[in-house]
């Protein structure tokens, strides 16, 4: 209802990531396509058993599609179990654990900072090590993806790009006559590491 006030008063806004309100310009990222690129990226390391652990959230971007689809173009068997939605409500550490020893992957795609984070955490509980032991990607590039033992694969988009989009796509609502809300579709980069 607030938000539906301020529209109607003329405020202008911007949806970031998703869209929640139909009547609102969105900036929002390929997440599917980064997500491909991610796991086909693993793919082409030789993987086959690729965990992906993300955030359970009905407005999640898409992650699955773009899973799916690295999977099929190379002609390998998807299994399911490998798409990990977790649930933040329990010890997500636990979750993640229990996840890794039941599933065995040789690959994770962890698809936000606190979820890398987690990742990593887990694995050097259970003393894995990461790419000998288990080969880690992440989607955003954040300075874990740099700093860590062995800077993670990442896709990412430039924050500043992303920025200089966001406040064009601001001043532009505060010229058009038009109220016909536009999305604008941002696609990831893959930087390779170690």
């Amino acid at each position: 209802e607030i938000v539906e006030e301020l529209r109607k008063n003329g405020t202008v806004m911007l949806q970031l990531f998703s869209q929640v309100y139909k009547n609102i310009d969105v900036l929002r990222f390929n997440d599917e396509l980064g997500t491909y690129m991610a796991v086909n990226k693993l793919i082409e390391y030789g993987h086959r058993s690729i965990a992906m652990f993300y955030k359970k959230w009905d407005l999640c971007p898409e992650r699955e599609p773009g899973y799916i689809r690295a999977f099929e173009e190379n002609g390998l068997t998807l299994d399911y179990d490998y798409i990990c939605r977790m649930d933040f409500s329990g010890n997500i550490r636990n979750l993640i654990r229990e996840k890794l020893i039941r599933l065995k992957p040789t690959a994770i795609l962890s698809v936000n900072e606190m979820m890398s984070i987690n990742v990593i955490q887990t694995l050097n509980e259970m003393k894995l090590k990461v790419p000998e032991d288990i080969m880690i990607a992440g989607i955003g590039d954040s300075q874990l993806c740099k700093v860590t033992s062995t800077p993670l694969t990442s896709v990412h988009f430039h924050y500043r790009t992303a920025g200089i989009e966001a406040a064009q796509m601001l001043l532009n609502s505060l010229k058009r006559e038009s109220s016909i809300p536009r999305t604008l579709t941002l696609d990831f980069e893959l930087e390779e590491r170690e």
